[in-house]
């Protein structure tokens, strides 16, 4: 770049002046770092005001470090004179500056009367042109460009070190700004990163935007893997992602907490039952969702079992009623064989040879491990149609009581079959086999599934035996 000399005229000093401040901007959104920048700066300003040194300062506390430099023949700063001073100090054009938050420029500093700086006139510097800045409205430094001999500045020359200034500015703050960010985001996630709640944060739309380890831990998901995607999409189980969407979209408006059980699907396919609290935060226009999480799986697994076992406690204790019942009223009702148990007990084995004969008297029956096991024992394919009645009181319910299903499956502990309808009853017998051969068995519904096959949709309803029963009496 050419050195701007006397003999350019006006429109070759502002050609030179634009092509440098394009120059300038190219560098800026290089970012390289902030001392260089400014380095860079003064540098240009130098050159094209054609100045014999230049300087540069940053305030540390209330103190302002000031730099003067001379530049070689190749252009580089050398034999840098440093300056220190309070930012109060009278004796100090860079302070005076700062203070007063204007450009200040002086053609004679001999002649000067609103400030005195030894500083520079010990290095021999007669004219000189500082400008203040500052970043989100605090001083945060000054550059400056100087002269051994008296000189003036241009209009043109000043607006033009003025918007240098400007720019260099714009680029601390935005470096600072990411500094800070940076900082704020290292602090937050050391933070989130001690604390075993899984949490997450999302954007308005539901959008994941972070989350901490223990999410990670728990989901097996990593935060790439999710990012700027919908919560609900990324790992809720589908049967409740469209509710887990709707509870979000209601909760945006509101500042009050929503808190909502979900089942969630990791990474590696297993599942996790989580309680979810979810609440808006705002910062000014900026608004961000709060979710944070705690793995209830264990719990809801636990009383799960504990339900079924109190169940199971109930059914055995009504049946041990009902049967003692039956015996003190009458000993030609319906006569009771066996209770099943574990497979240890008598009960289970008696029936597990029931089944077995079952089994022979069909033939073409075989082992089924499909589905669901929720039973004790082996569970085995019986797809034919049988017998059932609803079981009302003690008396075995009349052959015209009985209707046909379709059976499901069977083992020592119970069978399954198929409704078009939910079931009103509890008790049941059903009348297993082929005749005359048939065995009658009662039994306690404890299980109720609604599944669909070929767009028909039906009701499985699974049975716990009680006791395999003689039909000695009916009623009419």
């Amino acid at each position: 770049m050419q050195v701007a000399s006397p003999e350019l005229d006006q429109l070759e000093q502002r050609s030179l002046q634009q092509n440098a401040l394009l120059a300038f901007g190219r560098r800026t959104n290089a970012q390289p770092p902030l001392p260089v920048l400014m380095q860079d700066a003064v540098a240009l300003i130098c050159e094209i005001l054609s100045a014999d040194r230049g300087g540069m300062g940053e305030v540390e506390g209330e103190t302002l470090l000031m730099s003067l430099t001379t530049r070689d023949a190749d252009g580089r700063t050398v034999d840098p004179q440093i300056n220190r001073c309070p930012l109060s100090d009278a004796t100090s054009l860079a302070a005076y500056s700062l203070r007063t938050g204007n450009l200040t420029y002086c053609g004679d500093l001999r002649m000067e009367s609103r400030f005195r700086d030894p500083f520079l006139l010990r290095q021999n510097i007669a004219a000189a042109l500082v400008i203040p800045l500052h970043v989100n409205g605090k001083p945060f430094g000054a550059l400056g460009v100087y002269s051994e001999t008296p000189r003036e500045f241009t209009v043109d020359e000043i607006g033009f070190a003025e918007t240098i200034a400007h720019l260099l500015s714009a680029s601390i703050a935005r470096i600072k700004a990411e500094q800070t960010l940076d900082e704020v985001r290292e602090i937050k996630s050391s933070l989130l990163g001690m604390v075993d709640t899984m949490v997450m944060t999302l954007d308005m739309d539901g959008r994941v935007v972070d989350m901490n380890r223990a999410c990670e831990e728990m989901t097996k998901f990593q935060l790439n893997d999710v990012r700027d995607q919908p919560f609900w999409k990324a790992m809720v189980a589908p049967s409740e992602a469209e509710l887990v969407k709707i509870i979000f979209q209601s909760s945006r408006g509101s500042q009050i907490p929503s808190e909502f059980d979900g089942e969630i699907i990791a990474r590696d396919g297993s599942r996790k039952r989580v309680s979810w609290s979810l609440k808006v935060l705002s910062t000014g226009r900026v608004q961000t969702i709060l979710m944070t999480g705690r793995d209830r799986t264990l719990q809801t697994t636990i009383k799960a079992e504990l339900q079924r076992m109190r169940s199971f406690a109930d059914a055995t204790s009504a049946t041990l009623s009902s049967l003692s019942e039956r015996l003190e009223y009458d000993h030609s009702a319906v006569v009771p064989t066996a209770i099943p148990g574990d497979k240890t007990t008598p009960g289970l084995a008696q029936f597990e040879e029931d089944v077995d004969e079952l089994e022979m008297a069909f033939q073409n029956a075989s082992f089924d491990g499909a589905g669901i096991q929720q039973r004790r024992s082996r569970r085995r394919a019986y797809r034919f149609r049988q017998a059932i009645a609803v079981m009302n009181g003690q008396d075995m319910p009349s052959p015209r009581e009985f209707f046909d299903v379709d059976f499901c499956d069977i083992s020592a502990c119970g069978f399954s079959f198929f409704m078009d309808e939910l079931p009103t009853f509890e008790v049941i017998v059903a009348a297993l086999g082929r005749s005359p051969t048939l065995r009658h068995f009662t039994a306690r519904v404890m299980r109720v599934a609604r599944v669909t096959q070929d767009t028909t949709t039906r009701y499985l309803i699974g049975c716990d035996f009680i006791a395999r029963i003689h039909p000695l009496k009916t009623r009419g």
